[in-house]
């Protein structure tokens, strides 16, 4: 019965476990069908990129030739590579922009595809307006259609091990990525061969691994954001409007990094499904990604720490995973006072008692009096101070010592900052979340441990694997516990329902955490669930079973647990019995129940909850059973052949005490037997040989026998392995096996049998695998050149060799059986005869194709002649042609000829530099690699890249234009007779090389090096350096003079009239200028003077207080530099002062600023250069370290200018502190430091007056706004001016001298204008709809009319008033004297506080001040206005001028 049927059938079967035993039944997945034929005649399964071929081709990507071919050794050109690559992008063809180029109209086949791949900016075309679609595509410009094809993150360095590639080479950074991906590995482990033609076979296996790759690639990295455009991997992409609140500027610090799933295509991101943020900010400054109150529907996952969203809707789930990285310590301790890392910013939590108000709702559901979040009123801000439901400190439960326990070791910190997510999932152990919004759902899963809750919860979900504590402040609806561990609640809050769904684990309740109803599983009582029940249930309102059953916590006995200890469990041994059985045992120290699961190595572990259910699909078996203390055995069944598993197992004990998962890593045995496959058998020409070719089923050994055909019986399998005729191997990946069998007699007929034996001792079945086949005719003919010319092969050094048949490919191959001679031979080498360095033959082909030595180069008149020796042969056996085979004077064609023609010019190319600019022996030793297109000599010289020449500053190649320096001059220069020196490479009587030399060039390799060392003491540290080089040929010619740097300057740049300041109006940012002798980047790192500690008091920075009297510590700082923000000048001179970009500093802080100037070689200093201007002051007042206080903004007095709170007192805003000018740094508290004047300036007067600041400007930072009071004698009504002294600053820095930045800089004045106004109410009519009652007609809306008469000059057109009303009943007309005649315009203006009178309702609102009647519609939706009520209006301007009207409420 076929095997694959019973594994069908069997699939059906389930796992049957016994006492101490266990049979679970597991199929292995069919075997994958053989591959499809192949629809090519010169594609077979054993071809180079056969399943790579075919992909393509199912794909429609690539096609084959009207003959049926496929011609997998043809070069690509650009235009087949365009068509290839556009389909299997599924690019779209239509409505495409027509790219233009002049070799590609819009009749040409590959028109729609280049156009596509151009438009997505795949690729270009070249500088001349051609695309060239018929030139071969090269490897190096595949490398490049690949990455931005399919969009991989491009490489940022370079770590490979090409030697024909470096940092200069074209499409350098993608060759390097596809390294990176396994894409490629070059064609030899040390080339990648960028300017080599691909081939079809070669650009098919390219796509289909990257297409490979893209599959498991799919997102994508922000590299960088600027206005309104993303730069994802590198490629720009425009941010719509709809993202713009999420992806711009601001957001960048933390968006950096990121992964990016969703869909951006035509240089526009449309959509985001997946947003990975990986940054991490600090524990001082945070990372903050702010929506400005805007959506954002994509899932986000946290890998990054110290997150904070603000402002932002997130409909999606956030997932805030586990990130691999060392705790943060922050060893402090979090009291009610201090836990709140953002003042103000996270919700309080009230822990009065829970006021559930509908205690009968379904479990699973909120109640409707909290349908906006499930979560109930718990507090009421607003209670009166007489309410008997305020908390009593004798309240039981509320935590009134606040001292708690607290999360040590916080490893991953997020805030939510008026945000929200519909789902949070946590799987990062210690982590700790604030909120200051209700959280509707959070899911803790996987390995956590602790986690910290700040804020509000609806819904928490539980299903961890280890024992779970929480801690923080928190008040949350409904606890679910789903997981099989205990936990520990130990935050100070209150929990509406806590539902346990299942037994296992323990629960401890903290002094602070109080429960207002648990459900237990069914069956179950408290002290099954509670460690400690008679400890816990005062914190416990009421306990019910899932039915709503309440359980009695008074009739329980026996209320401490007995037993508290989970089960040690370990996998002691596992057996494999066959290729599907196994037996493994386990010891348990407890009697319980066991739980095994199998599954595949890759799959993911199971939870405890899977291990009891055993319900998942990637179980390949389970089974439980009874564990005793000690040893226990357990068989599984039907496991897969050779596969690699994972056994899990796990014990609860009676007392429901879960064990941790043990688990075994195992793989199955091979217990099928090997074949061997598609046996065939060609007779080769000559009778002599046959070619045999088999596919072995696995790797193995492979065993044969070849007989002439006889009656005799069939050998045995294990006959053939006793005495085989020959074995080989079959290896993993080369199960394609070809031998030659030899020594066969010609018109016969053999048999030959085929066996097996795999890795693990399976033989295969008998009877053997056989092939019947009949030698050819005999063949005595001597193979023979068939054309005495030798055909150049397209190199120089290379020729093909014709000849009259096939040959033996082994002894074709063999150097040893040809002979070189000429001219060419002797002039080079100095012998009669050499070997070819290569020989190379493809099998039935009627050529041969010869490699001569390097060291030959051919010139005008060379000869070449080429000999076969006898030790070649046919595939008969035959020698070549020799004079032992030809009769007596006949020729012996065996050779052929070869006579240069024509006449090449050298050319040589520096391919790369390798040097050592930090070698210790007193030398720089460089490496130069160069190739040259013929053999000869090349001349080197080292010489500096600019010269002195006549006082004239110029880079070399000037002076060799200049002087008219030849190709014969570089070269006579090296002659030993003087008088053949042109006298142009010295200056002054010196020569300006400082290194020359010479040497052979030959073409044995691709490239050439040779080393340079050069003396230290010989090169100038400001200067750069290049070798320049020529090639002389054997007759003579001389190549192009061609250079390449190989010293880089080593010292880091000279700068001067370094400026730092703060920016104009900004005290965040700052400035730089400076002057440099070179291209710089100035690096700034700003280090604030102070820190806070763990308390939050301030403490000095020691990064502050840097020293660099060491090497190692300036190194260090250096280090630090290299990393920190900078700007960058390119050549030498001046940087115009301008914004030091990346420095975000803290207002109104002093700073150490530390610089270092680093050039484009990486030489980098802290010191500036010296008075002279040709060295650096490394001295201490050269190191450029400088103090810097943040503060750039100058101070004013702010609009609206001078505001009247009574007649005698008045308050003015100052834009920050105010300093002292007897104590710079410090903040003014007494003295004069303004003038009160009239508003032209002359003296006013005025009623004596004292000054005093507000009292909360004592809280207030230095650089906010602050309110200063002042109060005359009696009261002021006329017009004034306040006017700072044009000496006094705001505050400064206490430690910098001359910080202070004057008023005068700013506003310096503040004005006051008393406005006489009349004004009085001529209509408050009810509006409809108008309620019809008893006590009069009422309305919750009034249209009030009432006029102003002014004539001041101060109102603008505009100008907004503030007005505010009361409204007292028309009860109080029936009083003697009316009590709302004595109502004051505070008791309208501030309506909270108790006053004597009662008023029905209050409001207030804007209106526009102007000359004339004003309507004002005003609405309250408490209390209605009745017809005949009293309505109060206070109107204030912005001067404080405060106007008191009076009237009725009519109809």
């Amino acid at each position: 019965m076929d095997k694959t049927k019973i594994q069908k059938v069997n699939k059906a079967l389930i796992a049957t476990v016994f006492a101490t035993s266990g049979i679970a039944v597991v199929v292995p997945p069919p075997q994958k069908a053989l591959a499809a034929t192949s629809p090519f005649l010169d594609i077979t399964p054993y071809s180079s990129h056969y399943d790579n071929i075919l992909n393509l081709y199912k794909q429609g990507a690539i096609g084959g030739y009207p003959d049926k071919t496929f011609r997998p050794n043809q070069n690509v050109t650009r235009g087949q590579a365009a068509k290839m690559l556009a389909t299997v992008l599924n690019l779209s063809l239509k409505n495409l922009d027509n790219p233009y180029f002049t070799d590609v109209p819009a009749s040409n086949e590959y028109y729609k595809y280049i156009a596509a791949l151009e438009n997505a900016g795949i690729m270009s075309g070249y500088s001349n307006g051609t695309f060239m679609p018929n030139e071969i595509i090269t490897r190096g410009q595949l490398s490049k259609m690949l990455v931005l094809g399919f969009k991989f993150e491009v490489s940022s360095s370079y770590n490979h091990n090409f030697k024909d590639v470096n940092s200069q080479t074209s499409n350098a950074a993608f060759i390097q990525t596809l390294v990176d991906l396994k894409i490629t590995e070059g064609t030899t482990p040390v080339t990648f061969s960028p300017y080599n033609a691909v081939t079809r076979g070669q650009i098919a296996s390219f796509i289909v691994r990257a297409q490979d790759k893209k599959e498991n690639v799919t997102s994508y990295k922000i590299t960088s954001i600027e206005d309104d455009v993303v730069y994802i991997n590198a490629v720009p992409y425009t941010v719509p409007s709809s993202l713009a609140n999420i992806f711009n500027e601001d957001n960048e610090e933390v968006l950096k990094g990121a992964v990016i799933e969703g869909t951006f295509t035509g240089g526009n991101l449309s959509y985001v499904s997946k947003l990975t943020l990986n940054a991490s900010g600090t524990y001082t400054n945070y990372l903050e990604l702010n929506g400005s109150n805007s959506s954002f529907g994509a899932s986000i996952v946290v890998n990054g720490n110290y997150i904070r969203f603000a402002d932002v809707n997130l409909t999606g789930t956030v997932f805030i995973n586990e990130t691999v990285r060392p705790p943060l310590n922050l060893n402090q301790n979090v009291s009610a006072g201090n836990s709140l890392r953002s003042i103000g910013r996270i919700a309080s939590i009230n822990s009065a008692f829970i006021n559930w108000s509908n205690p009968d709702q379904p479990a699973d559901k909120p109640s409707k009096e909290d349908s906006s979040n499930g979560l109930q009123n718990w507090t009421n801000e607003n209670k009166n101070p007489g309410s008997t439901d305020v908390p009593k400190k004798d309240d039981p439960f509320v935590n009134w010592s606040k001292d708690r326990l607290v999360m040590k070791n916080v490893e991953k910190y997020v805030e939510f900052y008026n945000s929200s997510t519909p789902h949070l999932i946590v799987s990062q152990n210690a982590t700790r979340i604030e909120t200051n919004r209700t959280l509707p759902r959070v899911d803790i899963r996987g390995d956590v441990r602790e986690f910290e809750i700040i804020g509000n919860i609806t819904i928490l979900n539980l299903n961890t694997e280890t024992k779970l504590t929480i801690y923080g402040e928190s008040n949350i609806y409904r606890i679910n516990k789903y997981s099989y561990t205990d936990l520990e609640l130990y935050f100070d809050g209150r929990v509406g329902i806590l539902y346990i769904d299942n037994s296992y684990g323990w629960v401890d309740i903290g002094d602070y955490t109080y429960i207002d109803r648990v459900i237990l599983p069914k069956d179950e009582g408290p002290n099954n669930i509670f460690d400690d029940f008679l400890e816990d249930k005062d914190n416990i309102g009421g306990i019910t079973d899932p039915d709503g059953k309440p359980i009695d916590p008074d009739d329980l006995e026996n209320q401490k647990p007995a037993d508290k200890t989970k089960p040690l469990v370990s996998i002691t041994n596992l057996e494999l019995l066959s290729g599907s059985d196994i037996s493994f045992d386990f010891t348990s120290t407890e009697v319980g129940t066991y739980y095994y699961i199998i599954r595949e190595k890759d799959a993911d572990p199971p939870t405890k909850s899977e291990m009891v259910n055993r319900v998942s699909s990637d179980n390949v078996a389970s089974g439980t059973g009874s564990a005793v203390v000690g040893k226990n055995t357990v068989k599984v069944s039907n496991l897969g052949e050779k596969k690699e598993y994972v056994l899990y197992v796990m014990v609860v004990d009676g007392a429901k005490n879960v064990s941790d998962l043990a688990n075994k890593s195992f793989q199955m045995k091979d217990g099928s037997p090997p074949a061997v496959k598609s046996l065939t058998v060609l007779p080769l020409h000559g009778g002599k040989r046959a070619e045999m070719k088999f596919v072995a089923s696995e790797p193995g050994e492979y065993y044969y026998v070849v007989r002439p055909k006889t009656s005799a019986p069939d050998p045995t399998t294990k006959d053939i392995i006793a005495n085989p005729t020959d074995k080989g191997e079959a290896k993993s990946g080369e199960l394609a096996i070809t031998e030659m069998l030899k020594d066969l007699t010609a018109d016969t007929t053999y048999q030959v049998y085929v066996v097996m034996k795999d890795k693990s001792g399976n033989l295969s079945i008998d009877p053997p695998i056989s092939k019947e086949f009949t030698t050819t005719a005999p063949d005595n003919e001597h193979p023979y050149v068939a054309d005495v010319k030798l055909s150049p092969a397209g190199k120089e050094n290379q020729f093909y060799l014709n000849v009259s048949e096939a040959l033996d490919p082994e002894t074709a191959r063999n150097v040893q059986n040809y002979d070189l001679s000429g001219t060419v031979i002797v002039n080079t080498s100095g012998q009669q005869r050499i070997k070819p360095s290569a020989v190379e033959y493809k099998e039935g082909d009627k050529k041969v194709l010869l490699t001569i030595p390097s060291e030959t180069g051919f010139v005008l008149g060379d000869t070449l002649r080429a000999t076969v020796l006898p030790g070649v042969k046919d595939l008969a056996d035959n020698e070549f042609v020799s004079t032992a085979t030809v009769t007596g004077g006949s020729p012996v064609q065996n050779y052929a000829e070869y006579t240069h023609t024509k006449h090449d010019m050298p050319v040589i190319t520096i391919e790369n530099v390798i040097g050592k600019p930090d070698a210790s022996d007193g030398f720089n030793s460089v490496e130069v690699e160069f190739k040259p297109n013929k053999a000869g000599t090349y001349y080197y010289m080292v010489l500096p890249d600019t010269v002195v020449d006549d006082g004239v500053t110029k880079t070399f190649q000037e002076y060799i234009k200049d002087k008219g320096i030849t190709e014969r001059d570089f070269v006579n220069e090296f002659a030993t007779d003087s008088s053949l020196h042109s006298g142009y490479f010295k200056i002054g009587g010196k020569e300006i090389y400082i290194e020359s030399g010479f040497g052979p060039a030959d073409l044995e390799d691709k490239t050439k090096k040779f080393p340079i060392k050069i003396p230290k003491d010989k090169l100038n540290p400001f200067l750069s350096y290049s070798v320049y080089m020529v090639l002389k040929d054997r007759g003579g010619e001389i190549s192009k003079i061609v250079s390449k740097e190989i010293v880089g300057d080593m010292k880091a740049p000279l700068i001067r009239d370094l400026v730092l300041k703060p920016m104009k109006n900004d005290d965040t940012k700052a400035e730089i200028s400076f002057h440099t002798d070179e291209t710089t980047k100035l690096h700034y790192w700003f280090v604030p003077k102070t820190i806070k500690d763990a308390s939050g008091k301030d403490i000095p920075n020691p990064d502050a207080n840097r020293l660099i009297d060491t090497p190692a510590q300036r190194k260090e700082l250096e280090a630090k530099l290299k990393t920190s923000p900078s700007v960058t000048k390119s050549g030498k001179g001046e940087f115009a002062l301008a914004e030091a970009k990346g420095a975000t500093l803290t207002p109104h802080t002093d700073y150490v600023v530390y610089l270092g100037a680093e050039d484009t070689y990486g030489n980098i200093s802290v010191y500036k250069a010296n008075t002279a201007g040709d060295n650096h002051d490394e001295t201490p007042a050269g190191w450029m370290k400088q103090d810097f206080y943040s503060d750039g903004t100058a101070p004013r007095v702010e609009d609206p200018i001078f505001k009247r709170i009574d007649g005698k007192t008045f308050e003015v805003t100052f834009s920050e502190a105010v300093g002292d000018p007897s104590s710079p740094g410090s903040i003014i508290t007494n003295g004069k430091f303004f003038d009160l004047t009239n508003l032209d300036g002359t003296t006013a007067t005025l009623p004596s007056y004292t000054w005093a600041w507000d009292s909360a400007a004592a809280t207030t930072d230095t650089w906010k706004p602050r309110k200063m009071i002042i109060t005359f004698a009696t009261e002021v009504n006329k017009n004034f001016a306040l006017t700072v002294n044009a000496k006094v600053t705001d505050k400064g820095s206490a430690t910098i001298a001359g910080t202070g930045i004057s008023f005068a800089d700013g506003k310096p004045t503040a004005t006051y204008i008393y406005r006489p106004l009349t004004t009085a109410i001529e209509s408050a009519q009810l509006k409809d709809p108008i309620e019809i009652n008893s006590m009069g007609n009422r309305s919750k809306n009034i249209r009030v009319t009432f006029d102003f008469v002014f004539s001041d000059p101060s109102i603008v057109s505009g100008e907004m008033v503030d007005y505010y009303y009361k409204t007292y009943t028309k009860s109080y007309d029936l009083q003697t004297p009316n009590p709302v005649d004595n109502v004051t315009i505070e008791e309208i203006v501030v309506p909270d506080v108790g006053y004597a009178l009662t008023s029905l309702n209050h409001g207030n609102g804007k209106a526009k001040f102007s000359d004339g009647r004003i309507v004002a519609d005003i609405t309250h939706n408490t209390a209605p206005f009745i017809v005949g009520d009293h309505i109060i209006i206070v109107i204030v301007d912005k001067y404080g001028n405060k106007y008191k009207v009076r009237g009725k409420v009519s109809q």
